[in-house]
């Protein structure tokens, strides 16, 4: 089973968790998507990024996926990702799925695009 589409960052909100040494920081962001393609709802993200002196990070987040049709059918995904040069990326893992036990464990990526979109697969 391959689940596909494109989510869109509906908003972001980033604040400092720490300045560090030599231009680097911690944040802590908020932010709010909505899916479309093979699964239709929308999600908020909690990450947690590492931004080093160039303005590139490493991140790791929780997100709470909930469907458009059933929003108490809920996924939550673990994400490990990078952003450098402008582009966002992440290979994940189903954590939780209220509606389907095989969900969990699934893997998957997303990579963005432009417009705040990202494209994302589950395998």
């Amino acid at each position: 089973m391959k689940l596909a589409g494109i989510f869109q960052v509906i908003d972001w909100q980033e604040s400092d968790v720490d300045l560090l040494d030599n231009e680097t920081k911690i944040t802590h962001a908020i932010v709010q998507q909505t899916y479309k393609g093979d699964l239709v709802g929308t999600s908020t993200v909690h990450y947690l990024l590492y931004y080093d002196k160039e303005g590139n990070a490493a991140f790791n987040g929780l997100e709470i996926f909930k469907h458009e049709s059933n929003e108490e059918s809920t996924l939550v995904i673990r994400h490990e990702g990078r952003f450098k040069d402008g582009i966002a990326s992440s290979n994940f893992s189903i954590i939780n799925c209220e509606y389907n036990q095989d969900m969990i464990g699934k893997t998957g990526s997303f990579k963005s695009i432009e417009g705040q979109k990202s494209t994302y697969l589950i395998e």
